[in-house]
């Protein structure tokens, strides 16, 4: 599938009728809906972060927390050195908490916030302190 739309810096966007194609045959089948609901009606773009719907799709994937931490990686290793560094954990974080507020309707994926969970995270996570996160960390 080809996805149509922008790419800005990192930011790469989807249209939302692309969603149904994306979300068929995963656990947010049949829940675009949600996802368009809040791109279309609460913000002025109308356009949708696919790091965001990647991060909803790995969040209820039925695949193991193992697999999971690989498909993250997998996603969000922009630079493919096999490790996260902060930025990309910033950005992983603000994802993961818009993609899964949306998805479960919350409000509470402020920007700031997600940024100061990454950073934390970033430095607890990086236990031999290089500036990167690898798998086996």
């Amino acid at each position: 599938m080809k996805i149509q739309g922008k790419t800005k810096g990192m930011n790469v966007y989807i249209l939302p009728a692309q969603l149904k194609k994306i979300f068929n045959k995963t656990p947010l089948e049949h829940r675009e809906s949600i996802v368009e609901f809040h791109y279309i009606y609460s913000k002025k773009e109308q356009k949708i972060n696919i790091f965001e719907v990647l991060a909803s799709l790995i969040t209820y994937s039925a695949s193991s927390i193992d697999d999971k931490i690989k498909m993250t990686f997998m996603t969000f290793d922009f630079d493919g050195n096999e490790a996260i560094t902060r930025d990309e954990m910033i950005i992983l974080c603000i994802a993961y908490m818009r993609g899964i507020g949306i998805m479960t309707q919350s409000s509470l994926h402020h920007r700031k916030f997600s940024e100061e969970l990454a950073n934390e995270a970033f430095f607890s996570a990086d236990t031999n302190p290089d500036g990167m996160i690898t798998y086996d960390e």
